[in-house]
């Protein structure tokens, strides 16, 4: 059942990002780093709207391989580095490829980490901010992971309970998600840096990492 309901997640999390539509607008900076305080919930619940158009992507990197194969985004030292299963499960969330590494909530740190590439949003980053302009999102924050320009969103605050998404430009038009849901351990209060660390192991791996 646990799993059921982390699959369910996940493609809910890829339809809202989905859902967003291309914006114009000149690039605005990010902040220089990632910050796991800052995403920590709120208290208001109130929806998060911005203003600011996405940042470009200043050394896009060569996804073509895998898009063909999605669970090569992470190599299996650094899934097991985050404490993943040293090989995932396909999971594509509709025509978009994806790739899924699940641990049991039976384990001392239940968790998984799902890789969506966003190949329906021609615009990357930029079609993410228009959503945010829209108001879409309950949480919004623009940060960066490994020199490339990211955000933290959902269409839903659930960080409290264990979830979180990042989306990362890995170019201009493309957009890659890491959605982390933690079901057990010390780090469900606060799952945004997990999360950043799962998209910099992805970043690492495609950029030729171990």
């Amino acid at each position: 059942m646990g799993r059921v309901r982390h699959l369910a997640g996940t493609m809910v999390a890829v339809a809202a990002i989905v859902a967003s539509c291309t914006t114009n607008g000149s690039a605005q900076p990010a902040p220089d780093t990632a910050s796991p305080q800052a995403s920590r919930p709120t208290s208001s619940g109130a929806t998060t709207s911005v203003r600011q158009s996405a940042p470009r992507v200043p050394n896009p990197i060569e996804s073509a391989s895998y898009l063909a194969d999605p669970c090569r985004a992470l190599s299996v030292e650094r899934a097991t580095a985050l404490g993943l299963p040293a090989a995932g499960k396909r999971l594509d969330a509709g025509s978009m490829p994806g790739c899924d590494w699940y641990v049991p909530p039976t384990s001392p740190v239940g968790m998984s980490v799902g890789i969506t590439f966003i190949t329906m949003n021609k615009n990357g980053l930029e079609d993410i901010y228009s959503g945010g302009q829209k108001g879409r999102y309950r949480y919004f924050e623009p940060t960066v992971v490994a020199g490339h320009p990211a955000v933290f969103s959902g269409i839903a605050d659930l960080r409290l309970q264990g979830d979180c998404s990042i989306a990362v430009g890995l170019t201009d038009q493309l957009v890659a998600t890491a959605k982390v849901q933690i079901s057990n351990g010390s780090e469900k209060g606060n799952p945004c840096p997990v999360a950043a660390r799962a998209a910099e192991a992805m970043i690492a791996t495609m950029r030729g990492g171990s």
